[in-house]
């Protein structure tokens, strides 16, 4: 009776196992997830209410994920119908014969008031000029240590962008210095770290990275046993920064090891509201 038990046990844990990997392998990977969350900015005007604003970040084009694959985020991006695009940075993954490949599917993306972009620290291995060359092809707006002021019926939102924390400056005075002290303002950082050094005195409302993936495999009751980042709140979702909120994306693909578990890739699609 006991070897029965014994045997019997040995082969649910044998299924058990086989089936974590084969979900952390094939199948979460790929089964992109879209989480909706909606964010009140002070001093946000009212043309603004209820815009939407899709993040897109580290689709790592590489030997562990195809064009096809970020052509598929492409198109769940396109399907929300967002008001702006902001791409958070790595596009590529060990090498620079994947960043056109892995940027030109970008130039599908549709969204009324634009698409934007910062670079990640990968950009900058693999090649930063050429990423900023086949971003541009693409039609999208890099904002490096700038930003553009978008306005709906009068009303100003400004969309900024810093350099990657590990790879370039942040110069986020000059970013926003174009920009009056009441106009609501959202930055882009590929680093969610950054939030723990950026000056106090410049406004920001909201801060958006990636970078983290997650972690990519997340324990239950615990979280991300290993994560790019000295914090350990910056895994995923929105967080209180010093500053301000920060939302940190898990991203649409991987790196090596090329496995998710309980850490599906994500798009966002935020809707802002009048705080």
């Amino acid at each position: 009776m006991k070897d029965k038990l014994g045997r019997r046990s040995l082969l649910v844990g044998s299924l058990a196992i086989g089936l974590t990997a084969a979900d952390a392998w094939l199948i979460e990977p790929r089964w992109i997830e879209v989480e909706r969350v909606d964010l009140p900015i002070q001093g946000l005007g009212d043309a603004w209410h209820e815009a939407t604003v899709a993040l897109l970040s580290d689709t790592h084009c590489g030997p562990y994920t195809e064009p096809s694959h970020i052509e598929h985020a492409v198109e769940i991006a396109n399907g929300l119908d967002p008001d702006m695009v902001l791409l958070l940075g790595d596009y590529v993954h060990r090498g620079p014969k994947y960043i056109e490949p892995g940027i030109a599917p970008f130039a599908k993306l549709r969204a009324r008031e634009g698409v934007f972009a910062v670079l990640g620290n990968h950009d900058h291995w693999d090649g930063r000029d050429l990423s900023l060359r086949e971003l541009k092809r693409a039609g999208v707006d890099t904002l490096t240590n700038r930003s553009v002021v978008l306005r709906r019926r009068g009303d100003p939102l400004a969309i900024g962008g810093v350099g990657d924390l590990m790879e370039d400056v942040q110069l986020l005075e000059q970013a926003f210095s174009q920009c009056a002290q009441s106009t609501p303002r959202i930055l882009m950082e590929h680093n969610p770290d950054y939030a723990e050094e950026m000056p106090r005195d410049v406004r920001v409302d909201l801060m958006v990275s990636g970078h983290t993936h997650g972690g990519q495999v997340r324990v239950p009751f615990y979280g991300a046993p290993i994560l790019p980042s000295r914090y350990k709140k910056y895994q995923q979702g929105l967080v209180d920064g010093p500053a301000c909120k920060v939302y940190v994306t898990r991203g649409v693909s991987t790196i090596a090891p090329p496995v998710r578990f309980l850490c599906r890739p994500e798009i966002t699609l935020l809707r802002l509201m009048v705080g």
